[in-house]
């Protein structure tokens, strides 16, 4: 049963890889084979093979797929469904293949051509620890370091990439490097090189310019970019109190929140900032401690509420209450409309100047 379980899955797993070796081949490449449930299953394989997947399979150290490309000799594949990788015996790598840590790695498919070179394996921290290597080419084959071809680096690109440093060996591309308006992928030592800049995400109110830089858009753009036919800055949406034309940010009216053109391209108000009310397309002021509105049927602005320190009276207009006959000294009030009499409700509190002591205002309970 256990036999049968392990044919099934090996079947599995090998066309989920998308490659497929046929049971006899496999056979064939073992040199000890046992019987389970009448199947026949290999315990060890010939030299230069690994065991693969339940004592069923026995690949060439140098698959394509499950082994190491550049392996010559024998390996281990025994931690390939963990590790996803098979190790090659130590210094058994095939001609021009760098033998390290279990790994084959051929210095061209690096380094282009780049005949001998050394590797040193490095820890990503900004991707989970993952391990990525460095190569320094040693020896080329077409002649010496000189080649520019030989002092390149693979595996190029804008988020993962590696660049050639100043002492010719492989760095992995900085990534989220601030360069004043935004962050940048910087792929060389040199973190003010811009043509090594990749990736890079500016602030809202700036734009990548042709010289990889962040700089702001024009005044009142909040987002803009620039225009591929002439590479020139275009706005593409504008701060509170501006509207956009023809590219351009232009100031709305005061007391506007937004705005734009009507009819006959006169700037009309489309609503206002707090303490204004809009009245004929315009948006007007409203008197001091008011939040007021505008009465469409006579056009004339009232309050609907008073700021602390104000009163709501009969003719919805708000007064201060220290101004008012009276109510020296009253820093909140109300009006009371059965009395027709404003009230205060709190006093202010004042400091003597000179002296050592202050007082209250009060206001009598009769």
């Amino acid at each position: 049963m256990i036999a049968k379980l392990s044919i099934i899955l090996s079947l599995v797993f090998i066309h989920q890889f998308g490659y497929f070796e046929s049971k006899e081949a496999s056979i064939e490449n073992c040199e000890a084979i046992t019987t389970r449930d009448d199947e026949e299953v290999c315990t060890k394989c010939k030299d230069k093979h690994f065991l693969f997947f339940h004592d069923f399979y026995c690949f060439p150290c140098d698959h394509r797929l499950y082994g190491q490309i550049g392996c010559g000799g024998n390996c281990d594949g025994s931690k390939f469904l963990e590790e996803n990788i098979t190790y090659c015996n130590a210094d058994e790598c095939k001609k021009d293949f760098l033998y390290y840590n279990g790994n084959c790695f051929n210095c061209s498919s690096y380094i282009p051509f780049c005949k001998t070179c050394n590797v040193t394996e490095n820890l990503d921290h900004w991707n989970n620890n993952k391990t990525y290597y460095t190569f320094k080419c040693e020896e080329c084959s077409r002649g010496n370091l000189s080649i520019p071809y030989c002092e390149s680096c693979e595996y190029y690109d804008y988020y993962y990439g590696y660049y050639l440093s100043s002492d010719k060996t492989c760095k992995m591309c900085k990534r989220d490097v601030n360069i004043g308006h935004g962050n940048c992928t910087i792929c060389s030592d040199d973190e003010n090189d811009l043509l090594s800049r990749r990736n890079c995400i500016c602030e809202p109110d700036s734009y990548l310019n042709s010289n990889n830089t962040c700089t702001f858009c024009n005044e009142g753009c909040d987002y803009c970019g620039l225009n591929e036919e002439n590479n020139a800055v275009k706005c593409f949406s504008c701060k509170s109190g501006t509207f956009i034309s023809e590219n351009e940010c232009l100031i709305c009216p005061e007391g506007c929140r937004t705005c734009g053109f009507d009819s006959e391209n006169q700037t009309e108000c489309y609503n206002c900032l707090e303490g204004y009310t809009m009245q004929n397309g315009k948006c007007i002021k409203c008197p001091p401690g008011c939040v007021c509105t505008n009465n469409y049927t006579v056009n004339e602005l009232y309050c609907l509420y008073c700021d602390y320190k104000y009163a709501l009276d009969s003719e919805n207009n708000c007064d201060y209450c220290a101004n008012i006959t009276g109510l020296e000294g009253c820093e909140n009030c109300e009006f009371n409309s059965s009395t027709n009499k404003y009230e205060c409700l709190s006093c202010e509190h004042k400091e003597f100047s000179g002296f050592d002591y202050d007082y209250d205002y009060w206001k009598p309970s009769f």
